[in-house]
């Protein structure tokens, strides 16, 4: 599944959030992170689910399916770092499985 977010700033460090509606009963899960995700903090409607750098190894961060109940989720990504071709449209990506480098 793939969420599309756009960046809430351009300055030193960035702010995506992005809305993820669940219409069926949800599974544990995970998300991933891309090169782009500098160093930052991953929230599922103000949960923290975790810390990211990308010089890795945890490429993957776990969701416990309780917080992804049906209906809408917020998805906040807080990326301290400025990344420089990042401007466009991020994309967010839930998997099932856990990935490391």
């Amino acid at each position: 599944m793939r969420i599309e977010a756009n960046p809430k700033t351009h300055s030193a460090s960035t702010l995506f959030r992005a809305e993820l509606v669940i219409n069926d009963t949800p599974n544990d899960t995970y998300i991933m992170s891309n090169d782009k995700w500098i160093k930052g903090v991953i929230f599922i409607n103000a949960f923290s689910i975790g810390r990211f750098w990308n010089i890795g190894p945890q490429k993957s961060y776990y969701i416990p399916s309780p917080l992804l109940k049906t209906g809408k989720k917020d998805i906040h990504i807080f990326n301290l770092h400025n990344s420089p071709n990042y401007f466009s449209n991020a994309i967010i990506e839930l998997i099932y499985k856990q990935f490391w480098v």
